[in-house]
């Protein structure tokens, strides 16, 4: 017994809801795309020891292929905030200058999860700096 693509319905996936099809639009793949990013971003806020202020999923439509998540911390437990979500997804975060021309520390992790890019960062008040130090 075979099955011919051709004479059946599309195959649908419970839990996109979209039909499953060889080649799909740009933007059913920027929909896909968005989905898995929100998914990412549930499972971040869920092992997150200290909540985020803002998570964001995002996939533009000028690259719908490439989703991701931006994770920001803001406010006196942003470093700590940072380096524990870090630690939680197993990668290193770092602080540094927020540019060449702009001292405010920033400190940063990239992490991968599920085939989507993941940034966590934050800001951190000068008085922060003085206390900080470089992590790895």
């Amino acid at each position: 017994m075979s099955i011919d693509r051709i004479e059946h319905p599309p195959v649908t996936s419970p839990a996109l809801l979209l039909p499953v099809r060889p080649s799909l639009s740009d933007a059913d793949v920027q929909r896909l795309g968005l989905m898995a990013a929100q998914a990412v971003a549930a499972h971040v806020m869920q092992v997150a020891p200290i909540p985020p202020t803002t998570v964001a999923a995002e996939c533009y439509p000028f690259d719908p292929s490439h989703p991701g998540v931006d994770v920001n911390y803001y406010g006196p437990s942003a470093e700590a905030g940072v380096a524990s979500l870090a630690d939680a997804l197993g990668v290193a975060w770092s602080v540094r200058p927020h540019t060449n021309t702009d001292s405010t520390p920033y400190v940063s992790a990239r992490a991968v999860v599920d085939g989507v890019p993941v940034k966590v960062w934050a800001l951190l008040p000068e008085a922060a700096a003085d206390a900080s130090e470089v992590a790895g």
